[in-house]
């Protein structure tokens, strides 16, 4: 199983709005496809920031080649919707995790 991470900083004058918009818009057109499940937000704990929030979001999926026809399929499109709306007042990049059994 693979865990698609992007890491997100929203600067404050769009805070508000973006979080509604991954929750209500970005997260649900995410999962549409049946190729990513079990969403998560969780926020990351300030550390060198003087202003902004930074997020972390991920989706599992099962295998590399489901992620790649998502991101062809959907993931281009909710990127440009989220540059559209926000522009360089919302920063990301995207790690890909395997996990690992703790067995």
């Amino acid at each position: 199983m693979l865990i698609f991470n992007t890491t997100l900083h929203i600067e404050d004058t769009v805070h508000d709005e973006c979080l509604i918009f991954l929750k209500t818009f970005y997260i649900p057109k995410a999962l549409e496809s049946g190729l990513l499940s079990q969403p998560s937000l969780a926020k990351i704990e300030r550390q060198h920031e003087e202003s902004g929030v930074s997020y972390a979001m991920q989706f599992k999926t099962e295998d590399i080649d489901i992620l790649n026809k998502w991101a062809g399929e959907t993931g281009e499109g909710l990127s440009a919707e989220l540059n559209k709306r926000f522009g360089t007042t919302v920063g990301g990049f995207v790690t890909l995790l395997e996990e690992v059994s703790l067995i």
